[in-house]
Parts: C-alpha cells; sequence; structure tokens
C-alpha cells in the first residue's frame, strides 16, 4: 500500500507538497478499509499504472472525500458516476465509433420483457407449467442475445462494456423470480409457501457458495495475469463496473433498508399488525359514494381516529394519482384499496429517514394539484426513496389484509439472499461472465420452482 503511493508522489512529482501527499495515502486507506464497499473493488489487482491513473482520476476530478464519501453510502437519490474514469482518447475513440462503426446500433432491451414476463405470470388463466416453461425460454433466448451481439462486435473488432446489461438482466431475474414467489407461490392457498421460500433460501445458498468458489478463482486468475504484466484490470474497465455495482447495489439495499424498517414495526406493534378480525376485514368490492361511510368500522377496525374524514378524502385523492398516474391497479372506491391506503397512510406510524408517510402523500398531492393548475406534466415524488416507501407500506397492507404478514416477512428475507446473490455477479469484472453466471441463477431457480409447483 506504501508502494503505490511512494510511486504516486513520484509520478505527480508532490513530494514537497504535504497537504497532497497526505490527500493521496487518505484515498489508498479507504480503498483499503475492513467492512466497506470497496472490499469488492479489485484495487489491489490492477497493474500499477492503472492504478495510478485511477487514484489520479480520484485526487483531480473531485473533492476525494465527496467521491469516497459517496461510494460507500446507500441512497437511492445519490449520484454515483463521478468515479468513472475515461482517457480524452477513449472518449474519442468512443465518438468516433458511435458516430461510424455503430450508427444506427442500438443496444438489447429488456424493457418489454419485463413487462411480457410479469403479466403472464400475474395472469391466472395460464397455467405453472407453461408459465414456467416460457421464462425458461426467454431466458436461453436473452443470454444468446447477447453473446451473439459480443461475437458480432468482436468481429467488427470492437468490445462491449455495456454494464447496463448487467444491471439490467439482474432486475429482470429478480422481477421474474419475485413475481413468481408472490402471484404463484404465495397467493395461492393450494401452495405452503412458507416451505417453498425455505427450499428456494437453501438453493440460492448452495448458489452463493458455487458462486464464492467463482470468484476465488477470478481473483487467482487477476494475480497471475498481474504478476505476468497481462492484467486486462484497467482503470476504465474496473471504475465503470463499479460505479455500476455501487448504484445498483445502492437501489437494492434502500428497498431492504425500507422492508426492514417495516418488519421492525411489525414486529414491535402486534395490535396493529394482528390478524383481521373477520368483523373488519375488506373485500375488493366496489362502494358506492353514498355509502362510504357505512364502512368507516372495517376501514379503521373500530378504532376512532381524529379527523377520519378529512384523511380518508386525502386517501381517495392519492388512490386516484397513483391508478391514473403511477400504474397502480386501485380505485377510490374499492373497500379494500381505501382500508390498505389508509391504514398505512394515517395508522401506521413508521418514517423513513424521519419521514411519515402521511407527510409524503400530502406533499405529493399538492405537488400534483399544482402541476395540474399550471398545465405541466405530473412530477416525481421529491425522492425516489420516499416513493419506494410509500409504495412498499402498500404492499405491505395488502399482505396483512390477506393474512399473509408471515409470508410478507418470509419474502422479505428471501429477497435479501436473493439481491445480496445477484450484486455479487458483478465482481467478476467481466461483462460476459456476470452474464452467463445471472442466465444460471435464473435457470436454477425457476427449474427449483417447476420441481416445487408442477402440476
Amino acid at each position: 500500500m506504501s508502494n503505490i503511493v511512494s510511486l504516486y508522489i513520484d509520478k505527480y512529482d508532490i513530494r514537497d507538497d504535504e497537504s497532497e501527499e497526505k490527500r493521496v495515502r487518505g484515498i489508498v486507506n479507504k480503498i483499503h478499509e475492513k467492512g466497506s464497499v470497496f472490499c469488492d473493488f479489485p484495487f489491489d489487482y490492477m497493474m500499477e499504472d492503472e492504478q495510478l491513473v485511477l487514484l489520479h482520476h480520484m485526487m483531480t476530478s473531485l473533492p476525494e472525500r465527496q467521491i469516497m464519501a459517496n461510494m460507500k453510502k446507500i441512497d437511492v437519490d445519490r449520484y454515483y458516476m463521478n468515479f468513472v474514469y475515461q482517457s480524452e482518447n477513449s472518449k474519442e475513440k468512443t465518438k468516433s465509433i458511435s458516430e461510424n462503426e455503430l450508427e444506427g446500433y442500438s443496444p438489447i432491451s429488456l424493457a418489454d420483457e419485463y413487462l411480457i414476463s410479469r403479466d403472464i405470470i400475474r395472469n391466472p388463466i395460464n397455467d405453472i407449467n407453461g408459465v414456467l416453461k416460457y421464462l425458461l425460454e426467454i431466458n436461453e433466448t436473452v443470454i444468446r442475445l447477447y453473446l451473439q451481439e459480443k461475437m458480432q462486435l468482436k468481429v467488427m473488432g470492437l468490445k462491449t462494456l455495456n454494464y447496463e446489461y448487467i444491471k439490467e438482466y439482474i432486475d429482470y431475474v429478480a422481477n421474474v423470480l419475485l413475481q413468481l414467489l408472490v402471484y404463484r407461490v404465495i397467493n395461492k392457498d393450494s401452495v405452503k409457501s412458507l416451505n417453498v421460500i425455505n427450499v428456494l433460501s437453501e438453493k440460492i445458498d448452495e448458489i452463493d457458495e458455487l458462486i464464492e468458489k467463482q470468484l476465488g478463482r477470478s481473483k487467482k486468475g487477476w494475480l497471475k495475469a498481474r504478476e505476468d504484466s497481462q492484467s486486462c484490470l484497467s482503470a476504465e474497465t474496473v471504475s465503470k463496473c463499479f460505479t455500476a455495482y455501487v448504484t445498483h447495489r445502492s437501489r437494492f439495499y434502500e428497498e431492504f433498508s425500507i422492508k426492514e424498517v417495516l418488519k421492525e414495526e411489525m414486529l414491535n406493534s402486534p395490535s396493529l399488525f394482528r390478524e383481521v378480525p373477520t368483523e373488519y376485514k375488506a373485500k375488493k368490492i366496489i362502494v358506492p359514494a353514498d355509502e362510504i361511510k357505512t364502512v368507516k368500522s372495517i376501514i379503521t377496525e373500530g378504532q376512532h381516529i381524529d379527523g377520519y374524514k378529512d384523511k380518508l378524502e386525502t386517501v381517495r385523492t392519492f388512490i386516484d394519482i397513483m391508478a391514473d398516474y403511477g400504474g397502480r391497479q386501485c380505485h377510490s372506491l374499492c373497500l379494500q384499496d381505501l382500508k390498505v391506503y389508509y391504514r398505512e397512510i394515517f395508522v401506521s406510524k413508521s418514517s423513513y429517514r424521519r419521514r411519515r408517510a402521511s407527510r409524503i402523500v400530502k406533499e405529493y398531492i399538492d405537488q400534483v394539484a399544482l402541476a395540474k393548475k399550471e398545465r405541466q406534466s405530473i412530477p416525481e415524488f421529491n425522492k425516489q426513496s420516499q416513493y419506494m416507501f410509500v409504495r412498499e407500506k402498500i404492499n405491505r397492507g395488502y399482505f396483512r389484509e390477506k393474512e399473509l404478514s408471515k409470508e410478507y416477512i418470509g419474502k422479505i428475507v428471501f429477497e435479501k439472499k436473493l439481491y445480496d446473490l445477484l450484486l455479487k455477479l458483478y465482481l467478476f469484472y467481466d461483462i460476459q461472465d456476470s452474464l452467463e453466471f445471472i442466465y444460471e441463477v435464473n435457470y436454477n431457480l425457476l427449474n427449483l420452482y417447476n420441481s416445487q409447483l408442477e402440476g
């Protein structure tokens, strides 16, 4: 570690500048800080020249404290891209390739398939065997398309450095596996969902052990390549991949942090999250507007709530916004929707980053009203994390209303294991390796679903 600092001092001639020397030592120390996200950064496997390039980027592009602090924080609203290094020569080359060899080129996108697969899984008309057959076929198609594109670019003398592919494939796989869990396991009375969750979790543990062994082999390969002066871990590729990893990790872990807050509230407030008494169960039915008063006891579960009427109007307004602009399947006169939204916005007192759902919702309603008045587009929430918090509270509310609170907690534990495994696949610092391992994870878990749910 001290050697690379000395090399940097000599190369950039800062031996007489104590403050600069202190700064570079600080960066190197932070890169080697135990327990931080930089444990996943392969700095020590890079050639010294590439290490020096990356250090100089961090020393000169932005205050190093800002870069290093950003990379270590879990915050979906934070910007991480200033960690990426690209040389001027590389920028010119990329521009030239885009304007010439890749004119008219469109990268592979899973956006449409993301929605199609979700709809197929959710549609009760589709039998599970047909659903899983379709998903396995799509998995084969996706990896084939990625590998075909790589070969086509190779023929042109080009290389794939689109780390967005890893992100999109991971998002697609996580969505498919979790949609299956909710709609084909948890929501099915004929399936022992907690047992299936345990089986899936055990399989993830098994796959994780194999991935750890593969990562160990990769690191040995990196060391040998460095010793032979043939390392392919350049400052550009490593900084791009690590930034993609940290950005994705931040979103996944933000979601998990929110779910942990909600899980703790459930465990610490058993009276609020008890099983719904029979007389207070809310069906998925439309209540005529002039009969809304008659369902008050169901919505409040017999509790007195100050300002009930005004709060109910706020809830109805928010439900309309979510239905019209948020893509949610809800209705402001649906009894179950009213109850779930009302309880999670006004009865539950949990907060995230010192903001309760009631405050977030009221502020957002005001923003939407102002945008409509000024004939502007409907705004997003002030922060992505605020939207995620409110959305997850609503999801939790539906699980409780369907008497699936235990399954909700089991799902959270499963998600954490799944996210940890999928994120780990960035750490090969090789796009093809990462994509192939994502394929393997999806293939194995889809087949496990098949064995657990076959009709």
